[in-house]
């Protein structure tokens, strides 16, 4: 009787060493995955490095954009000038232009952005032949005494 029994005892003691190896790898995994999403609201968003020059900011810059395999790469320039960044260029579609600014807008070192990103066959909006309600300088105009051509003449 007992040599019947035996292979019944030995399915059964097989089904719960797997059941018993199943449950330990999910609680790795369960264990694993918390502590990744723990890791991910942690580090959100990263403080700004301390004396990052613009050269190196811009680098940054271009990495964090041109990164994506469609990003548009030859056609877009990248300047910052005092942790502001200056995005001249065209792009093919409207939403790349948002795109890229909002993206150049995360990177915490950026304190500002100035898009100057246009379509495809529009005049950039510097240029001096785009309507005046389109036109937008890539620097702020001195006005006053402090501004080049009043000094004694």
């Amino acid at each position: 009787m007992i040599t019947s029994l035996r292979p019944t005892v030995q399915r059964t003691l097989g089904l719960v060493r797997r059941t018993l190896r199943v449950s330990e790898r999910l609680t790795r995994r369960v264990a694993s995955d918390t502590f990744g999403a723990v890791q991910r609201l942690q580090h959100v968003r990263s403080a700004p490095k301390p004396g990052m020059d613009d050269l190196t900011l811009a680098n940054k810059v271009e990495t964090e954009l041109f990164r994506p395999a469609d990003a548009p790469k030859g056609s877009v320039n990248v300047n910052v000038v005092d942790s502001v960044v200056y995005l001249r260029g065209e792009v093919k579609r409207p939403e790349q232009i948002n795109e890229l600014e909002r993206r150049t807008r995360q990177i915490p070192e950026v304190r500002d952005v100035e898009n100057l990103l246009h379509l495809r066959k529009t005049p950039a909006p510097t240029r001096a032949d785009t309507p005046r309600s389109q036109q937008r300088t890539g620097t702020p105009r001195r006005t006053g005494a402090g501004a080049r051509g009043s000094e004694g003449s």
